[in-house]
């Protein structure tokens, strides 16, 4: 049966809906309680410039829905004592039921709070605060450590001062964990030579690691060495084997091209790549995707060993991924066999992607660790073009920032800690400052040491809430789970359903008029606020004053044709004016939508109650010039492969469009025919005698509508054939 979701019902409804926009339970967040909006943009340091001011939802504690705090007693480390779990006097990783902990060295659940680089700084200016403020840096270890516990924090992340920490007053009795950061394959590198400063990390020849040297695994081993002076050691944490190293969606290709054809890299490569049968010219992202697993097996085999030979009692946390390879489930199937919790330094997202953090611990089998993210405020008076971070206006909003960020992460189940980067501002006057280090507002505490207030506030109202939050999460989902479990909605086998993907001919630009307005009772949308109603155009609302009529109804309607049997649901998803380079995960278009994500939430939404029948795309006026004509093949293929994995529907049928043969140029449509080569069960439809609307872009309402039944045609064969 289909349900009309009515105010009432939508209420009702409103918990199972929201675990659908994520496709797990486990993987929810809520989309009524990011009633905040913060204004955020981006800096660009290489030209000293900034973007545009944008607007961002955010969630805090305060806008959560029914939260009440509650306390919770915590032991000596921070872990709660109110939950049991293996103890081996070591921090451990452990799953229970649906989340991940820690258990501290007593067994309790524990949940790393930490922040980077908790140490002096180095500058000139800094060292005569540090002498004004504390006296000597003994009395700031002492001074920080306290004030750290006062405000939720229970750890200390990468570039810490670890000796000044391990000595200080308190570390006996109540112990900040610590974390110790190696640099194995940077300094491997230093000795080969060759390497070089790379803003936030170091940099390597042709942008490729020696992880193919065979010299490697013996410099591991005796590089490790020492670490078996820290095996005893219950107060830390782990260790991080290296920072951001380049696992890249090219790497594969650098490796090849190397100039040096006895370079370890480039024979390694070209070994590899001619087990698979592949030649240079036909490499596919799959392929490089695979290499990056080769490379991922090679590095932390041979790192994970070092380290567990000489210290088998501390976590190995990883090397700190944080770009191409977030993406890439063949590196992180690799990693999960060797990493015990995979740090992750996670930025370009304002509130962490919750299939990010669903694919990474479904591809590992390993808890994360977030160990670098922040924001930087413009009313800090600093310039803020140095990292990665966000710039927001105010200290206030940098807290809110956190506690948006946060929330996500502990939602999410798979998450153990996060890492604020960092301790202290940058000091603009400091020569020997890495280049991401230069001038920006990243710290807590500013270069005379004053504590940023708004910030620390919300930071410490959300760090002593963590068990509590993870409570609530965790007891709404189980009434989410136990909803559906007996909610008497079932799948209707006779409801169609239909993704409307691509970009303005697909949303509908041709003018209204009355036919578009008359009710099927056997068609409907699902609109904006995700919710069934009957489909009458502009189906779409991409653009609100913009959108007409489209392919969808008429081809809803042919779809049906005199069968009253079954109902058709539309599941509009396309956006005017939209490359197909942005249908991506994570992909950001136009400021507030995410076109790959979008779809996928919606999919699933209506996957609730119907069958998912096909995909109607068009798309191609945004990429209609020889550049991207020539990369939109393999784009494509890869779309739509990534959407029958992530619907779990590998046959699902897709119908393309030709763009309008009035368009002033025609690169694309002989890309768009050769498509169904690329991918199975599709088809492609013509666009031959349409005519525009005047523009010489958009189809006029006739034309709109015959595609759409050319659009049912094509659909109604592909299902006879498959």
């Amino acid at each position: 049966m289909l349900y009309l979701i009515t105010k009432q019902h939508a209420a009702g409804m409103l918990l199972s809906s929201l675990l659908l926009l994520q496709g797990l339970p486990s993987m929810a967040q809520s989309p009524d309680e990011y009633t905040l909006t913060v204004s955020s943009r981006i800096a660009k340091s290489k030209e000293k410039m900034y973007g545009e001011w944008k607007d961002y939802p955010t969630r805090t504690i305060a806008t959560l829905k029914n939260y009440a705090p509650a306390s919770v007693p915590l032991d000596s480390y921070g872990g709660r004592a109110d939950k049991q779990l293996a103890a081996t006097g070591f921090f451990h990783a452990v799953k229970e039921k649906d989340r991940w902990w820690i258990a501290d060295p007593a067994g309790h659940a524990f949940i790393n709070i930490g922040m980077v680089h908790v140490s002096p700084g180095s500058s000139e200016t800094m060292k005569a605060a540090l002498g004004k403020v504390f006296g000597n840096r003994k009395n700031w270890a002492d001074k920080t450590h306290e004030w750290l516990l006062q405000k939720g924090f229970n750890a200390t992340g990468a570039w810490s001062d670890v000796e000044s920490i391990k000595n200080t007053g308190l570390q006996r009795t109540r112990p900040l964990a610590y974390t110790i950061i190696k640099n194995f394959m940077a300094d491997y590198g230093k000795r080969k030579g060759g390497t070089y400063q790379q803003p936030g990390h170091t940099g390597y020849p042709d942008n490729t690691i020696f992880v193919f040297d065979p010299e490697f695994e013996t410099f591991c081993d005796e590089y490790a060495q020492p670490l078996a002076a820290n095996r005893n050691d219950k107060n830390l944490f782990g260790y991080f084997s290296d920072n951001e190293l380049p696992f890249e969606r090219l790497s594969l290709d650098r490796y090849l091209g190397k100039k040096d054809t006895e370079d370890n890299g480039y024979k390694a490569a070209h070994a590899w790549l001619a087990t698979k049968q592949v030649e240079p010219a036909a490499i596919t992202d799959d392929i490089r995707n695979e290499f990056l697993g080769y490379m991922a097996e090679k590095y932390y085999s041979v790192v994970s060993k070092a380290i567990k030979k000489y210290d088998p009692n501390h976590l190995y946390l990883g090397s700190r991924l944080h770009f191409y390879e977030l993406k890439v489930a063949p590196f992180f199937k690799v990693v999960g066999k060797y990493v015990d919790v995979i740090a992750i330094n996670y930025y370009r997202v304002w509130t962490p992607v919750a299939a990010d953090m669903q694919n990474w611990e479904a591809w590992s089998g390993k808890p994360f660790i977030v160990t670098e993210w922040y924001t930087k405020g413009e009313d800090s008076g600093m310039p803020n073009y140095s990292g990665a971070g966000w710039i927001v206006k105010t200290q206030n909003d940098r807290g809110l920032f956190y506690q948006d960020f946060t929330l996500a992460l502990l939602e999410s189940g798979s998450c153990v800690g996060f890492h604020w980067f960092k301790y202290q501002d940058n000091d603009p006057t400091d020569t020997h400052a890495d280049p991401s280090n230069t001038d920006a507002n990243k710290g807590v505490v500013n270069n005379q040491y004053k504590v940023y207030e708004p910030l620390v506030s919300k930071m410490h109202e959300l760090n002593t809430n963590i068990y509590s939050l993870i409570d609530f999460f965790d007891k709404r989902k189980q009434m989410a789970a136990g909803a559906m479990a007996q909610s008497t909605e079932k799948i209707d086998t006779g409801f169609h359903l239909y993704l409307l993907m691509g970009q303005s001919n697909m949303a509908g630009r041709a003018p209204l008029d009355d036919a578009g307005r008359k009710i099927d009772p056997q068609i409907f949308m699902l609109d904006k606020n995700r919710q069934w109603v009957p489909a009458t155009d502009p189906v779409h609302f991409d653009k609100p004053g913009i959108a007409g009529v489209g392919p969808a109804i008429s081809f809803a309607k042919a779809m049906l044709g005199s069968n009253r049997t079954i109902k058709i649901g539309l599941i509009p998803c396309a956006l005017g004016g939209s490359p197909i380079r942005v249908w991506e995960p994570d992909s950001v278009y136009l400021g507030t939508f995410h076109p790959y994500d979008d779809v996928v939430a919606r999919a699933r939404i209506g996957m609730r109650q119907g069958v998912l029948k096909g995909i109607l795309w068009h798309q191609g006026e945004s990429d209609n010039y020889p550049q991207s004509a020539a990369t939109y093949p393999e784009k494509f293929r890869i779309l739509i492969k990534r959407l029958r994995t992530d619907l779990q529907l590998p046959g699902l049928s897709v119908v393309a469009g030709e763009i309008g043969y009035f368009n002033k140029v025609d690169v694309i449509n002989k890309v768009i025919d050769a498509l169904p080569t690329r991918v199975s069960h599709m088809a492609v439809v013509s666009a031959a005698a349409l005519t525009d609307k005047g523009d010489s872009v958009h189809f006029d309402t006739p034309s709109a509508r015959e595609l759409g039944r050319r659009y049912a045609l094509a659909m109604q064969k592909l299902a006879q054939i498959y």
